[in-house]
């Protein structure tokens, strides 16, 4: 679809969707449990030096996060960004119609890691959130650099000079 099923493709957008997946793990680690489901991985919880009954006790006495459990959310939100960082590439190489969605999920899942980490990684006593006021800052931004790309993109078509270059 949209002609971008090559190899490079599809790993650029598993990076991204991979990682959308994991900010919402990590976002949401209270309402998984809350479920009977705990997204981290065992050999993480570990190597921080705990395991489901902390989670369960943490959020059963409505306490603050335990900073190992700190300590695991953001290596994981470490993780999970770099996901993000390495997909990010696809915005560039995917038709305009649809860059502009990859580009605002991207950036969604990154204000979500950056909530989670505002929140200083305590995610079993709160949800950490994007506001709205960021979210529609996420949108201007991507419709803007829309329009800038286009412009761009049109001029360097044109044989314009863009931005000090000379013609393409």
């Amino acid at each position: 679809m949209a002609g971008c099923d090559t190899a490079e493709h599809v790993r650029l957008s598993d990076e991204i969707c991979t990682a959308l997946q994991l900010a919402n793990f990590w976002q949401d680690v209270t309402r998984d449990y809350s479920i009977g489901r705990i997204y981290l991985p065992a050999t993480v919880m570990q190597r921080h030096g705990f395991d489901e009954s902390l989670i369960a006790d943490t959020i059963d006495r409505g306490r603050p996060t335990p900073s190992c459990v700190r300590d695991a959310i953001a290596e994981q939100s470490d993780r999970t960004r770099a996901s993000f960082d390495r997909g990010r590439a696809l915005v560039a190489i995917v038709p305009r119609w649809l860059a502009a969605d990859i580009e605002l999920f991207t950036l969604g899942g990154v204000a979500t890691l950056d909530a989670i980490a505002k929140s200083k990684y305590d995610v079993l006593r709160h949800r950490p959130r994007v506001s709205k006021r960021v979210q529609g800052w996420l949108i201007a931004r991507t419709f803007i650099r829309g329009l800038t790309t286009r412009w761009v993109r049109s001029a360097e078509r044109d044989g314009a000079v863009v931005a000090g270059g000379g013609p393409s």
